[in-house]
């Protein structure tokens, strides 16, 4: 029964930093320090697990937005053509996506041994947020999203690799470098058909 509630607690604080700018792992990581908790049953395992039910939450919420995507994806192969704004994104979205998954699958025993120490937490906390107010500060936020290039998607997918390492925030890393490019956080809406 306490290993339930221990879960349950980490489930919690999961889901109450997953979709700020702090990283969810990284508090994850803490909350089973200071409890006590061990480290083997709750690892890198159970992180994936409980962010696989922040992703069912994610797909919950923007069903139609991902399959506008999914069906301007498929268009555009037919047509070869990307000119449709929300087949860019889908290819925008999968080239962010890359970058993370390899560095993932080829370092994953780096980032599930050497990096889940609850310094490298605190030192990257307090980095990251050190970045984000800096980048918050200096960006100049007249890019809107529509003008993302597939390099700077890449960059993109670059900074959520670097959220595999404990304390360092996805959504923080990545609104952090788009504050630098200058980007803000607005997306011209698709017409709806």
């Amino acid at each position: 029964m306490l290993e339930f509630l221990e879960a349950v607690f980490l489930g919690i604080v999961q889901g109450l930093t997953e979709f700020l700018p702090v990283s969810s792992s990284g508090h994850l990581l803490l909350g089973q320090y200071f409890l006590g908790l061990d480290q083997e049953r709750f690892g890198l395992s159970f992180d994936v697990a409980l962010h696989l039910g922040t992703l069912l939450a994610v797909i919950s919420f923007f069903w139609r937005d991902l399959l506008r995507m999914a069906a301007a994806f498929l268009r555009s192969l037919c047509r070869r053509s990307i000119a449709e704004p929300d087949a860019k994104l889908a290819y925008l979205v999968l080239a962010s996506t890359v970058p993370a998954a390899l560095i993932g699958f080829f370092l994953e025993d780096f980032f599930e041994t050497a990096v889940r120490s609850p310094w490298v937490v605190v030192f990257n906390l307090v980095l990251v947020g050190v970045l984000f107010i800096v980048g918050e500060a200096v960006g100049r936020k007249t890019r809107d999203s529509s003008k993302l290039t597939f390099r700077e998607a890449v960059g993109i997918g670059l900074a959520q690799a670097a959220a595999l390492v404990p304390g360092v925030s996805r959504s923080g890393a990545t609104i952090t470098l788009g504050s630098f490019w200058g980007s803000s956080a607005r997306r011209p809406r698709a017409s709806r058909s």
